[in-house]
């Protein structure tokens, strides 16, 4: 498998562009999969070599917007686990209520709080937004209740998991 990342950096570069056209028809002609990443579509990408832009077009293209409430919430869990890390309860949720432009910026947030945290010891879903230097209406004390679980077929299930672990290595 062959992945990049930000293939709008791409624009202008006639001579990169033709020796990814050289690796992308030699891996496709032996049936390896190729993953491209870019933060519009193929077809908004200026200045591509048509034969380039005509094999980007041909695949599958999936716009991965910003998450919502629940995967937020999902990915911040992951990654706490992941940095073996915990806040009091509400403090994620609270983080994940905030509107942020991707998942770096979301992760970032955390790493903000985390090292928070470390100097001056738990933190308060009340302090999340003044950490991070957010403005907006204070935060109750007691977090929301968790909504109730939903029950997901196989298939939806397997297709959040997918989207939720791209959404992670994002």
């Amino acid at each position: 498998v062959l992945l990049l990342d930000d293939m709008q950096f791409l624009t202008g570069r006639s001579e990169t562009q033709s020796e990814l056209l050289r690796l992308f028809n030699a891996l496709q002609g032996s049936g390896r999969q190729i993953v491209m990443t870019s933060d519009r579509p193929p077809t908004e990408i200026a200045d591509v070599d048509e034969r380039l832009l005509s094999r980007l077009s041909g695949g599958l293209t999936v716009d991965i917007g910003v998450p919502d409430f629940e995967t937020k919430v999902a990915i911040l869990r992951g990654k706490t686990e992941e940095r073996k890390v915990s806040f009091a309860p509400g403090v994620i949720e609270e983080l994940a209520r905030l509107d942020f432009a991707s998942v770096r910026e979301l992760q970032g947030a955390m790493t903000r709080l985390v090292a928070q945290q470390s100097l001056d010891g738990t933190l308060t879903p009340a302090q999340v937004r003044t950490v991070l230097g957010v403005e907006g209406a204070p935060v109750a004390s007691a977090p929301e209740p968790e909504p109730e679980p939903m029950a997901v077929s196989a298939p939806a299930n397997e297709f959040f998991s997918f989207v939720t672990n791209i959404a992670t290595t994002v």
